[in-house]
């Protein structure tokens, strides 16, 4: 099985995690909003809900991040996620 984390837990990504076809070994996991109200819709969706980013980003089964946020503050959270994942973090 192959575990996503979901960065903001608004329409969007509530859209992408119960609409989007995706291959039977994914399986998304974990997500991370600055809004408690999007973070309990996570969990009632079976998801762990993380109110730390970081945290998050350090699961060791999240092997994807799909970033649901307004299209300005994607460039920031990709670029944190990959240095996350690659170890490079600063």
């Amino acid at each position: 099985m192959h575990y996503f984390g979901i960065i903001g837990y608004g329409a969007m990504a509530s859209y992408h995690h119960k609409r989007i076809d995706k291959p039977a070994d994914v399986c998304y996991k974990a997500a991370y909003d600055i809004r408690p109200e999007r973070l309990k819709k996570a969990e009632e969706d079976g998801l762990t809900a993380y109110t730390d980013l970081d945290e998050m980003l350090a699961d060791p089964q999240l092997e994807a991040i799909l970033v649901a946020t307004p299209n300005d503050s994607h460039k920031e959270l990709v670029i944190r996620s990959l240095r996350k994942a690659c170890g490079t973090e600063r």
